[in-house]
C-alpha cells in the first residue's frame, strides 16, 4: 500500500498550491539514479546521518520523481517548487521532513506487510 503527502505552499487553511508526493519503485530507482546512490544508503546513517545528506540535490530528485502530476516535473519546475515553498514560510528541513515520510509510506523500508486498518462495523440495537 502506498499513500502520498501533501505538499501545501502557504498557510494549510489558505494555500497557494498544493502537491502530492508519492513514491514506487519505479520513481524511487529514477532519484536513486539523479542522486548517484541508493534511498537505503541514505537511511543508513540513522536520523542525523540522514538530515545531513538531505541536500538540495536529493530534494530535487525527490520532488522531480515523487511529485505526481500527468505531464511530469522538470528539474527547474523542482527548484521552483522549493524556492516556492521556502518564500512562503516554509524550510528546506520541513519539505525534506515530507519527502521522508512519503518514502516510509512506500512501505519498502518499514519490516512486515502494510495493511489498511480493518473495517469497524458497527450493529444497531433493536
Amino acid at each position: 500500500m502506498k499513500n502520498s503527502v501533501d505538499i501545501v505552499i502557504g498557510k494549510a487553511d489558505k494555500p497557494i498550491k498544493k502537491y502530492e508526493l508519492c513514491f514506487n519503485i519505479k520513481s524511487l530507482a529514477r532519484m536513486e539514479r539523479a542522486i548517484g546512490k541508493s534511498i537505503t544508503s541514505l537511511f543508513a546513517a540513522g536520523p542525523r546521518g540522514l538530515v545531513q545528506q538531505l541536500d538540495i540535490n536529493v530534494t530535487t530528485a525527490a520532488l522531480q520523481n515523487g511529485i505526481v502530476d500527468d505531464k511530469g516535473i522538470d528539474i527547474e519546475q523542482a527548484y521552483d517548487i522549493i524556492q516556492e515553498f521556502c518564500d512562503n514560510g516554509g524550510t528546506l528541513d520541513r519539505l525534506n521532513a515530507k519527502i521522508i515520510t512519503a518514502i516510509n509510506e512506500t512501505g519498502l523500508f518499514i519490516p512486515g506487510v502494510k495493511e489498511k486498518p480493518p473495517e469497524v462495523v458497527y450493529e444497531s440495537k433493536k
